[in-house]
Protein backbone atom coordinates (compact mmCIF):
# COMPACT_ATOMS: atom_id res chain seq x y z
CA UNK A 1 0.00 0.00 0.00
CA UNK A 2 2.63 2.67 0.75
CA UNK A 3 4.97 1.28 -1.85
CA UNK A 4 3.57 3.94 -4.61
CA UNK A 5 3.83 7.06 -2.27
CA UNK A 6 6.39 9.19 -3.45
CA UNK A 7 8.39 9.87 -0.13
CA UNK A 8 10.64 12.63 -1.30
CA UNK A 9 6.96 14.35 -2.76
CA UNK A 10 5.83 14.46 0.94
CA UNK A 11 8.96 15.87 2.50
CA UNK A 12 8.91 18.63 -0.20
CA UNK A 13 4.83 19.42 0.80
CA UNK A 14 6.06 18.98 4.26
CA UNK A 15 8.97 21.82 3.84
CA UNK A 16 6.53 24.02 2.05
CA UNK A 17 4.01 23.78 4.44
CA UNK A 18 6.29 24.25 7.32
CA UNK A 19 8.15 27.39 5.46
CA UNK A 20 4.83 28.59 4.86
CA UNK A 21 3.60 28.50 8.43
CA UNK A 22 6.64 30.51 9.37
CA UNK A 23 6.77 33.36 6.86
CA UNK A 24 2.87 33.79 8.19
CA UNK A 25 3.95 34.06 12.20
CA UNK A 26 7.06 36.49 11.06
CA UNK A 27 4.90 38.44 9.17
CA UNK A 28 1.80 38.20 12.29
CA UNK A 29 4.38 39.48 14.81
CA UNK A 30 6.06 42.40 12.32
CA UNK A 31 2.32 43.63 11.89
CA UNK A 32 0.87 42.93 15.10
CA UNK A 33 -1.96 45.30 15.96
CA UNK A 34 -1.37 47.76 13.35
CA UNK A 35 -3.04 51.04 14.17
CA UNK A 36 -2.91 52.21 10.35
CA UNK A 37 -5.03 51.00 7.43
CA UNK A 38 -1.91 50.77 5.27
CA UNK A 39 -0.69 48.38 7.48
CA UNK A 40 -3.30 46.49 7.89
CA UNK A 41 -3.63 46.05 4.19
CA UNK A 42 0.01 45.36 3.66
CA UNK A 43 -0.05 42.43 6.00
CA UNK A 44 -3.07 40.99 4.35
CA UNK A 45 -1.41 41.30 0.96
CA UNK A 46 1.61 39.37 2.39
CA UNK A 47 -0.42 36.52 3.68
CA UNK A 48 -2.48 36.09 0.48
CA UNK A 49 0.82 36.14 -1.79
CA UNK A 50 2.86 33.71 0.36
CA UNK A 51 -0.54 31.14 0.56
CA UNK A 52 -0.65 31.15 -2.91
CA UNK A 53 3.22 30.78 -3.91
CA UNK A 54 3.11 28.12 -1.45
CA UNK A 55 -0.12 26.69 -3.39
CA UNK A 56 1.81 26.77 -6.67
CA UNK A 57 4.87 25.69 -4.99
CA UNK A 58 2.88 22.21 -4.35
CA UNK A 59 0.98 21.79 -7.20
CA UNK A 60 3.77 22.11 -9.33
CA UNK A 61 5.17 19.08 -7.84
CA UNK A 62 2.26 17.27 -9.86
CA UNK A 63 2.56 16.28 -13.44
CA UNK A 64 -0.75 17.05 -14.65
CA UNK A 65 -0.68 20.93 -12.72
CA UNK A 66 2.65 20.99 -15.23
CA UNK A 67 0.82 20.09 -18.21
CA UNK A 68 -1.88 22.37 -17.50
CA UNK A 69 0.08 25.53 -16.53
CA UNK A 70 2.35 24.85 -19.77
CA UNK A 71 -0.67 24.60 -21.92
CA UNK A 72 -2.02 28.54 -20.61
CA UNK A 73 1.01 29.68 -20.73
CA UNK A 74 1.60 29.08 -24.04
CA UNK A 75 -1.22 31.13 -25.32
CA UNK A 76 -0.99 34.55 -23.07
CA UNK A 77 -4.33 35.96 -24.43
CA UNK A 78 -6.13 32.67 -22.68
CA UNK A 79 -4.25 33.52 -19.90
CA UNK A 80 -5.38 37.14 -19.53
CA UNK A 81 -9.09 36.45 -20.54
CA UNK A 82 -9.23 33.35 -17.80
CA UNK A 83 -7.88 35.88 -15.00
CA UNK A 84 -10.05 38.94 -16.50
CA UNK A 85 -12.97 36.94 -15.65
CA UNK A 86 -12.20 34.90 -12.71
CA UNK A 87 -11.07 37.72 -10.86
CA UNK A 88 -12.47 40.84 -11.75
CA UNK A 89 -14.62 41.62 -9.11
CA UNK A 90 -11.09 40.64 -6.87
CA UNK A 91 -9.40 42.76 -8.77
CA UNK A 92 -11.47 45.78 -8.72
CA UNK A 93 -11.46 45.34 -4.84
CA UNK A 94 -7.58 45.01 -4.95
CA UNK A 95 -6.86 47.75 -6.78
CA UNK A 96 -9.46 50.16 -4.30
CA UNK A 97 -7.67 48.81 -1.13
CA UNK A 98 -4.51 50.25 -2.44
CA UNK A 99 -6.10 53.90 -3.24
CA UNK A 100 -7.49 53.15 -0.41
CA UNK A 101 -4.20 52.29 1.07
CA UNK A 102 -2.49 55.15 -0.07
CA UNK A 103 -4.73 58.47 0.36
CA UNK A 104 -6.01 57.36 3.49
CA UNK A 105 -10.02 58.29 3.42
CA UNK A 106 -10.25 57.10 6.87
CA UNK A 107 -8.01 55.33 9.14
CA UNK A 108 -8.08 52.32 12.18
CA UNK A 109 -10.36 53.41 14.52
CA UNK A 110 -12.14 56.20 12.53
CA UNK A 111 -15.64 56.74 13.62
CA UNK A 112 -17.11 57.38 9.73
CA UNK A 113 -21.06 57.45 7.98
CA UNK A 114 -21.25 56.37 4.60
CA UNK A 115 -23.99 58.80 3.44
CA UNK A 116 -25.53 57.02 0.90
CA UNK A 117 -26.10 53.93 2.45
CA UNK A 118 -26.87 55.16 6.09
CA UNK A 119 -23.94 53.15 7.59
CA UNK A 120 -22.58 54.31 10.77
CA UNK A 121 -19.51 52.54 12.74
CA UNK A 122 -15.55 52.44 13.34
CA UNK A 123 -12.90 50.82 11.10
CA UNK A 124 -11.79 48.13 12.34
CA UNK A 125 -10.02 45.66 9.69
CA UNK A 126 -8.94 46.29 6.12
CA UNK A 127 -8.07 43.17 3.75
CA UNK A 128 -6.81 43.36 0.06
CA UNK A 129 -10.83 42.04 -0.50
CA UNK A 130 -12.90 44.22 1.74
CA UNK A 131 -13.23 46.47 5.07
CA UNK A 132 -14.46 45.98 8.52
CA UNK A 133 -16.61 48.29 10.20
CA UNK A 134 -17.74 47.76 13.62
CA UNK A 135 -21.31 49.41 14.37
CA UNK A 136 -22.65 50.64 17.75
CA UNK A 137 -24.10 47.05 18.17
CA UNK A 138 -20.93 45.37 18.26
CA UNK A 139 -21.67 43.48 14.79
CA UNK A 140 -19.22 43.82 12.01
CA UNK A 141 -19.88 45.04 8.33
CA UNK A 142 -18.10 43.34 5.36
CA UNK A 143 -17.95 45.80 2.54
CA UNK A 144 -15.98 45.61 -0.39
CA UNK A 145 -13.18 48.24 -1.23
CA UNK A 146 -14.33 49.33 -4.40
CA UNK A 147 -18.29 50.12 -2.68
CA UNK A 148 -15.63 51.97 -0.32
CA UNK A 149 -13.76 53.76 -2.61
CA UNK A 150 -16.57 55.42 -4.31
CA UNK A 151 -18.77 56.05 -1.30
CA UNK A 152 -19.43 59.54 0.48
CA UNK A 153 -17.56 59.26 3.82
CA UNK A 154 -18.45 61.26 6.66
CA UNK A 155 -14.71 60.88 8.73
CA UNK A 156 -15.64 62.65 12.11
CA UNK A 157 -11.75 61.82 13.11
CA UNK A 158 -9.66 63.13 10.17
CA UNK A 159 -7.71 66.18 10.31
CA UNK A 160 -9.80 67.94 13.46
CA UNK A 161 -11.12 65.02 16.30
CA UNK A 162 -13.06 67.78 18.10
CA UNK A 163 -16.83 67.12 18.05
CA UNK A 164 -19.72 69.72 18.19
CA UNK A 165 -23.03 68.85 18.78
CA UNK A 166 -26.53 70.91 19.41
CA UNK A 167 -28.06 70.99 22.91
CA UNK A 168 -31.79 71.95 22.07
CA UNK A 169 -34.10 72.98 25.01
CA UNK A 170 -37.61 73.92 25.35
CA UNK A 171 -39.19 76.44 27.96
CA UNK A 172 -42.36 78.18 28.67
CA UNK A 173 -43.67 81.64 27.06
CA UNK A 174 -43.78 82.37 31.49
CA UNK A 175 -40.27 81.08 32.40
CA UNK A 176 -37.77 83.83 32.60
CA UNK A 177 -35.37 83.08 29.43
CA UNK A 178 -32.19 85.13 30.92
CA UNK A 179 -32.27 82.66 33.75
CA UNK A 180 -32.64 79.69 31.61
CA UNK A 181 -30.07 80.66 29.14
CA UNK A 182 -27.33 80.98 32.11
CA UNK A 183 -28.75 77.74 33.82
CA UNK A 184 -27.27 75.98 29.98
CA UNK A 185 -24.18 78.30 29.54
CA UNK A 186 -23.13 77.42 33.39
CA UNK A 187 -24.19 73.57 33.00
CA UNK A 188 -22.46 72.97 29.76
CA UNK A 189 -19.06 75.25 30.73
CA UNK A 190 -18.70 73.42 34.20
CA UNK A 191 -19.16 69.84 32.92
CA UNK A 192 -15.44 68.68 32.73
CA UNK A 193 -15.20 67.20 29.34
CA UNK A 194 -16.59 69.91 27.19
CA UNK A 195 -14.09 72.08 25.47
CA UNK A 196 -13.30 75.78 24.82
CA UNK A 197 -13.12 76.26 21.13
CA UNK A 198 -12.92 79.57 21.17
CA UNK A 199 -9.51 80.65 22.20
CA UNK A 200 -10.14 84.50 23.28
CA UNK A 201 -12.38 84.13 25.82
CA UNK A 202 -11.71 81.65 28.70
CA UNK A 203 -15.12 82.23 30.10
CA UNK A 204 -18.64 82.56 29.28
CA UNK A 205 -17.48 81.25 26.19
CA UNK A 206 -20.84 79.13 25.52
CA UNK A 207 -23.81 81.40 23.10
CA UNK A 208 -27.30 80.36 23.96
CA UNK A 209 -29.18 81.08 21.32
CA UNK A 210 -33.35 81.39 20.78
CA UNK A 211 -33.75 79.34 18.06
CA UNK A 212 -37.45 79.64 17.15
CA UNK A 213 -40.79 80.50 19.08
CA UNK A 214 -42.63 77.61 18.46
CA UNK A 215 -46.76 77.30 19.03
CA UNK A 216 -46.00 75.31 22.52
CA UNK A 217 -42.87 77.15 23.86
CA UNK A 218 -39.36 78.79 23.36
CA UNK A 219 -36.55 77.31 22.03
CA UNK A 220 -32.97 77.44 23.14
CA UNK A 221 -29.74 75.77 21.29
CA UNK A 222 -26.36 75.90 22.45
CA UNK A 223 -23.17 73.95 21.05
CA UNK A 224 -21.28 71.34 23.30
CA UNK A 225 -17.88 70.85 22.21
CA UNK A 226 -15.92 67.19 23.03
CA UNK A 227 -12.49 66.25 22.59
CA UNK A 228 -13.95 63.68 20.04
CA UNK A 229 -17.02 62.44 19.18
CA UNK A 230 -16.94 59.25 21.08
CA UNK A 231 -17.74 60.81 24.07
CA UNK A 232 -19.94 63.33 23.04
CA UNK A 233 -23.35 61.72 23.22
CA UNK A 234 -22.73 60.81 26.57
CA UNK A 235 -21.14 64.57 27.41
CA UNK A 236 -24.93 65.92 26.01
CA UNK A 237 -27.09 63.05 28.42
CA UNK A 238 -25.05 64.35 31.70
CA UNK A 239 -25.60 68.02 30.76
CA UNK A 240 -29.28 67.40 29.60
CA UNK A 241 -29.87 66.03 33.24
CA UNK A 242 -27.91 68.96 35.21
CA UNK A 243 -30.26 71.05 33.04
CA UNK A 244 -33.38 69.17 34.09
CA UNK A 245 -32.35 69.24 37.66
CA UNK A 246 -31.54 73.33 37.58
CA UNK A 247 -34.68 74.09 35.49
CA UNK A 248 -36.29 72.22 38.84
CA UNK A 249 -35.09 74.28 41.31
CA UNK A 250 -35.28 77.43 40.08
CA UNK A 251 -38.44 76.68 38.61
CA UNK A 252 -38.60 77.03 34.89
CA UNK A 253 -41.03 74.59 32.69
CA UNK A 254 -40.64 72.69 30.49
CA UNK A 255 -43.98 72.60 28.22
CA UNK A 256 -46.14 69.65 27.36
CA UNK A 257 -48.88 69.16 25.51
CA UNK A 258 -51.78 69.41 27.17
CA UNK A 259 -55.38 69.92 26.78
CA UNK A 260 -58.50 72.17 28.21
CA UNK A 261 -61.53 70.66 27.80
CA UNK A 262 -64.56 72.66 28.26
CA UNK A 263 -68.02 71.11 29.15
CA UNK A 264 -71.37 72.98 27.75
CA UNK A 265 -74.25 73.03 29.59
Amino acid sequence: MFEDLDVNLIIQIIIICCITFLLLKIINKVFKNPEKIYLKFIRSFLQVFICIIAIICILNNFDGFKTFSSTILTSSSLLVVVLGFAFQSSLTDFIAGIFISFFKPFDINDRITLKDQNISGIIEDITIRHTVIKTFTNSRLIIPNSIMNKAIIENNHITDTTSGNFMDVMISYDANIDKAKEIMRKCIETHPETINIDNDKQENYTYVFTRELSDSGIWLRANVWTKNVDINFRVCSEIRDSILKEFKENKIEIPYNKMDVYIKK
